[in-house]
This record gives C-alpha cells, sequence and structure tokens, in this order.
C-alpha cells in the first residue's frame, strides 16, 4: 500500500469512521447508565429501619473517641509547619509518582523501539543513527500524553513535559538535517504529524469528561473492529484468487457487488471486534476485581489507539 493510498484512503477512512461510531456508542452507553441510575433511585428502599448508631436526643454517644469538628479560617496567617508524617506521606506519593512515570517511559521506549525497528527494516538501506533517532524520538509522543494523564497535577507541568519532549524533536531534527541535505524541514514536520496526529485528535477528542468514562475504551475497541474492516477489504483486493472466490460465494447466495462490498466490511469488523470484546470482557473483570483502575483503562485505550493508528502509517 503506497502513501497516497493511505492518506487519502484508509488511515482517514479509519479514523473518521471509528470516531463517529465512537461518539454514538458512548452517547448510547451513557444515556443507558444514566437511566438505570435514575430507574434505580425511583425504586422503594423497603421498610425503614433505624440505626443502630442513632442515639437518643437524650442519651449522650458511647464511643470510644471523642471527635469534635473544628473549623478555623487560616486568612491572612501562616500554616503550621506539617508534621513528620505528613512529610513521610508526601515523600512517599513523590516515589511512586516518580516510579510510575519511569515506568512508563520505559514502557513507552519499549514500544517506540519496536515501531522504530520494523520502520528500518521495511525501508532498508541499513543502520542509519540519524533516522534511527528520528522514528525513535516520533514514536515516543504516546509516552509523553501517558506521563501528562499519570503524574501530571499541574497545567504547568505539563507544558514543561511537552516543550522538553519537542526540544529533544528539534534537536535531532537538526541533526537529521544537517546529515541529509536534501531532505526539508517542511519533511520532518509532516513526517511527525503523519504519525502521531491522526491518532493523538482521535484519543484527546474523547477525554472530554462527559465522556471521558467510557469513551477511551470504546474508541480503542471502535479502532480496531473498524481496521478490521478496512484490512479485510485490503486483503482481499491484494489476490486475484481470493476475490474471485468471494465473489463466487456471493453470486451463490444471490448478493450483488455493493451488498459483497459491504459484507466484506462487516465480517472483516466482526471478526477484529470478538476479539476486542474478548478483550473488554477481560478488562470489566480486572476492573470488578479491583485489579484496573479507571485511569489504567483509559491508558491501556491510549496504546491500543496509537498502535493501530500507527500500524496503518
Amino acid at each position: 500500500m503506497d502513501l497516497t493510498t493511505i492518506l487519502t484512503g484508509m488511515l482517514p477512512a479509519v479514523v473518521i469512521v471509528a470516531g463517529i461510531l465512537t461518539a454514538v456508542t458512548s452517547a448510547f452507553l451513557l444515556w443507558l447508565y444514566r437511566r438505570a441510575t435514575l430507574r434505580g433511585m425511583r425504586q422503594p428502599s423497603g421498610h425503614a429501619v433505624k440505626p443502630d448508631f442513632i442515639q437518643p436526643d437524650n442519651e449522650p454517644e458511647k464511643t470510644g473517641h471523642n471527635l469534635e469538628l473544628v473549623i478555623q479560617n487560616w486568612r491572612g496567617k501562616s500554616l503550621p509547619a506539617p508534621s513528620k508524617d505528613t512529610k513521610k506521606s508526601y515523600r512517599k506519593i513523590s516515589r511512586s509518582l516518580r516510579s510510575t512515570a519511569i515506568a512508563y517511559t520505559l514502557g513507552g521506549l519499549a514500544y517506540a523501539l519496536i515501531f522504530t525497528l520494523v520502520w528500518m527494516v521495511t525501508a532498508g538501506g541499513g543502520f542509519v543513527l540519524g533516522r534511527f533517532l528520528w522514528l525513535l524520538i516520533c514514536f515516543m509522543w504516546p509516552t509523553v500524553i501517558a506521563v501528562n494523564l499519570l503524574v501530571v497535577i499541574s497545567r504547568k507541568e505539563s507544558i514543561i513535559i511537552v516543550l522538553g519532549y519537542f526540544a529533544v524533536v528539534i534537536v535531532i531534527a537538526f541533526f537529521v538535517l544537517a546529515h541529509n541535505p536534501e531532505l526539508t524541514i517542511g519533511q520532518t514536520i509532516f513526517f511527525w504529524l503523519f504519525v502521531n496526529l491522526p491518532a493523538s485528535v482521535l484519543f484527546l477528542s474523547f477525554l472530554y469528561y462527559r465522556i471521558r468514562s467510557v469513551g477511551p475504551l470504546v474508541l480503542a475497541f471502535m479502532v480496531a473492529g473498524v481496521s478490521g474492516a478496512f484490512l479485510f477489504i485490503q486483503v482481499a483486493g491484494s489476490s486475484d484468487g481470493l476475490l474471485q472466490n468471494i465473489s463466487a460465494a456471493g453470486n451463490v447466495f444471490g448478493l450483488g457487488a455493493i451488498s459483497l462490498f459491504v459484507l466484506m466490511h462487516v465480517i472483516g469488523f466482526l471478526v477484529f471486534a470478538l476479539l476486542g470484546w474478548y478483550l473488554l470482557k477481560l478488562l470489566g473483570r480486572r476492573y470488578r476485581a479491583k485489579r484496573l483502575s479507571d485511569q489504567s483503562l483509559n491508558l491501556d485505550a491510549l496504546w491500543l489507539t496509537f498502535a493501530i493508528v500507527q500500524s496503518i502509517t
């Protein structure tokens, strides 16, 4: 498949179709959830039972602790120094965040190395340092998004991470341009956008707060299914013998060209969707068992979305 076919056919089709299906499906799932919640709220709660912990007004509460809620206004006053326990907890949380960021960065590096090696092997020409570094930094972009979702707690930190990444991109780009006179700045910018922009727009658009609870996971599922639909057409079209057999099978069932074309898309979608559905059920079981969190589901959806879309590129 050449670059023109990718840019004008499969890649934008996957992005557009998967985006539309995700938006519709996410809205439908949220509507079902809202309806189920309202139905549950309207159901009677049963007989009123006086809780054991409610004491009569004339009897003092008999507990082992006397806790008193005190509200103080600290405006204009200096806050007390944090206790040793507070400092210890803060250091523990900070170490945990750093360790998690390092783990995901190493995972993103492994992801980028795999895609970089595949590009270099398919492109041929042996090992070229500039090409290796450029491909590696381009495929590290999902790691930047993952770290921002995972450990960033302020907009300033997010900006610093993104600017730091693009600073490295610029340095490597100038290195590549210096060793490849025929290469232009516009070509390097185009390549970065070609590799990262479709998946970035697709994923980040479904992090909107109203649908982010289901959007990223539904998106990963739809991208897999839609990619399967288009992939089946590409595989069938690449073999005259296979295409003739499919056409003959369609004639047996009285299917015309348009009906057969639509059916091929549906079959490709269902094959990949069945695999995706099994994966979703597995994730659901792990989520109910408290072995996955909303954050980890979103991060898994991020990597799956980028892996599928960047595989097309």
